[in-house]
């Protein structure tokens, strides 16, 4: 008999599945009890998911952040992780002594590059070089911030509108473009979400940025691609290291959510091949997914060009652009060389600084479809449980993602 009722209620879940999502809502429970399951279905309602938080130590839900809701097993299992003996944490800067550069976090003179040339000392955890304009050099890093080594010598770095030659000569923040149309066929610097939609350009740099310099591109379909050049975040390719920038993928719709999966959601896009038709709007169509949200509608894809990612995405550069760092910073700890401003940031768990992980995860991973439904909606029960790999700590923007 027991039986016969498990598999009438999957029938029945099935049957609920095909054109409604399911609810995940916030289920209460008493402080003292041990939480063994982190979401289990309704009794009275197979379409209805109560969540709850694991309370055990060293317990936590088995997140589904990048997984459909289908994944999820029934009755969804705390799970105890216990480290193991003799596990200690790493220390980023314990194995890549001499590789910080200035303006990078420092524990001690070892930690900062230092050479023939430079002798880089640290001061309040800041490594700071002996050199400056003029300076003899041999490679970049032997030169302060804001300089790179030119024919032995530290020179400085190249600002907006000055000529260069290759990326690393650019200020921080600038990349060495060519604008194709511009009266000067000369390669310039150019601050990041500089140019206007409409505006041609070639890379001096393409190795730089692993540019594949293609064939001719004629009569095949243009993609959309994340720039940080222009100001729509947003370029196409058009030929043999030519590019251009185009307004982002919107969704013709605002709001994003739909009745039940597989609704069509119209995307405006910009690809035809003509540079000179670069305002010509065209409508595709992709379909609405379900996620880990708090009522039974299912969202469309997130695009570049939507008020939220656009939000994410320049919330993202003001805090990185109030970062004093050096170009040559590799930016990550286990290398050695972090910038000090973004490690401080690190360490204080900023809230802003995560505003670019969730923009890749929701608009330019490749999975960020299903990323963005499980998460557009969540109560903060599902946020910390069931989609906590994308969440983590992280709440700042939460408020953007629901309704």
């Amino acid at each position: 008999m027991k039986l016969i009722l498990a598999i009438f209620a999957t029938l029945i879940a099935l049957v609920y599945s095909r054109d409604e999502c399911r609810v995940f809502s916030c289920s209460s429970i008493e402080n003292e009890e041990r939480v063994k399951h982190c979401a289990e279905r309704d009794e009275n309602d197979f379409g209805s998911w109560n969540v709850k938080q694991c309370n055990q130590k060293n317990s936590f839900c088995k997140t589904f952040g990048f997984k459909s809701p289908g994944a999820l097993q029934y009755p969804a299992r705390c799970e105890v992780i216990e480290p193991e003996e003799g596990e200690e944490e790493e220390k980023p800067f314990a194995n890549n002594l001499g590789v910080g550069v200035e303006g990078d976090h420092c524990e001690s003179y070892k930690d900062c590059h230092r050479s023939y040339y430079s002798k880089a000392k640290c001061e309040d955890n800041v490594c700071k070089a002996s050199t400056k304009e003029g300076s003899k050099c041999k490679v970049h890093i032997d030169c302060p911030m804001g300089h790179f080594c030119d024919s032995k010598t530290c020179v400085k770095s190249r600002k907006a509108g000055q000529n260069c030659t290759k990326e690393i000569e650019c200020e921080i923040g600038h990349s060495c473009l060519q604008l194709v149309e511009h009266d000067n066929q000369e390669n310039i610097c150019i601050p990041d979400s500089y140019l206007d939609d409409g505006v041609l350009f070639s890379y001096a740099d393409t190795g730089f940025f692993n540019i594949k310099e293609t064939d001719n591109l004629e009569g095949k379909q243009l993609e959309p691609t994340f720039s940080s050049h222009c100001e729509s975040i947003n370029q196409v390719q058009l030929g043999k290291n030519l590019f251009q920038c185009r307004k982002a993928d919107t969704n013709l719709i605002p709001d994003l959510s739909r009745k039940a999966k597989g609704s069509n959601c119209i995307i405006q896009t910009y690809t035809h091949e003509d540079p000179k038709m670069f305002e010509l709007q065209t409508n595709k169509t992709e379909k609405s997914l379900c996620g880990f949200n708090k009522d039974s509608k299912a969202w469309c894809p997130l695009k570049a060009g939507d008020k939220i990612a656009q939000y994410l995405y320049f919330n993202w550069v003001d805090k990185k652009n109030s970062f004093k760092c050096s170009r040559f910073s590799q930016n990550d700890p286990q290398t050695g060389s972090i910038c000090h401003d973004l490690f401080v940031a690190q360490q204080a768990d900023d809230e802003d600084l995560f505003s670019f992980t969730k923009f890749k995860a929701t608009v330019l991973n490749p999975d960020s479809a299903q990323v963005w439904a499980n998460t557009a909606n969540n109560n903060i029960c599902v946020a910390k449980s069931l989609t906590q790999d994308f969440w983590g700590n992280h709440f700042a923007t939460f408020s953007h993602y629901t309704h």
